[in-house]
């Protein structure tokens, strides 16, 4: 019987990538995560919905929520970006929302931030480009504390 292509499609958030092997049990494939990280696994388990990231999804409690990463650390990213910007409560709220910064109107739901900005490596944080600007995809990437720490108003004004 003829191998279905599946090359570009979206299971479950995964996508297929490259058709690597098939046994008399499984065809494995080669997928791309929404954080962009790429793995090997079987057709059965993404299809299924066995198997729904790299693994940088994996501690989850998909009980609690829709999109089953609210204990992720990209979650606690997205989580305290909203809060210092949106929160007159929060300890950082002067330094963000109090002097204007916004976050962009999509990255309000979670599952748009992620798509735009993928899984951080680990020890990276979320970096403004430009401190004057607000959270939005052409003014963010992800950088090591080192790296966030000499981008700040302080750094470049002092």
């Amino acid at each position: 019987m003829p191998r279905i292509n599946r090359i570009g499609n979206v299971i479950n958030g995964v996508e297929y990538i490259a058709f690597l092997r098939a046994d008399k049990k499984h065809a494995y494939y080669q997928f791309k995560c929404r954080c962009g990280k790429l793995f090997t696994n079987t057709h059965n388990n993404v299809a299924r919905g066995n198997t729904k990231s790299c693994g940088c999804g994996k501690l989850v409690n998909i009980k609690n929520s829709t999109h089953g990463m609210s204990t992720s650390k990209i979650y606690n990213v997205w989580r305290g970006m909203i809060s210092r910007c949106t929160r007159p409560s929060h300890i950082s709220y002067k330094n963000y929302g109090g002097r204007g910064i916004k976050v962009c109107e999509q990255w309000m739901q979670f599952e748009n931030f992620i798509n735009d900005m993928g899984c951080p490596i680990a020890k990276y944080d979320i970096d403004r480009i430009d401190n004057e600007k607000g959270y939005e995809p052409t003014n963010c990437r992800w950088a090591t504390r080192a790296e966030n720490t000499q981008n700040t108003r302080r750094q470049k004004n002092g």
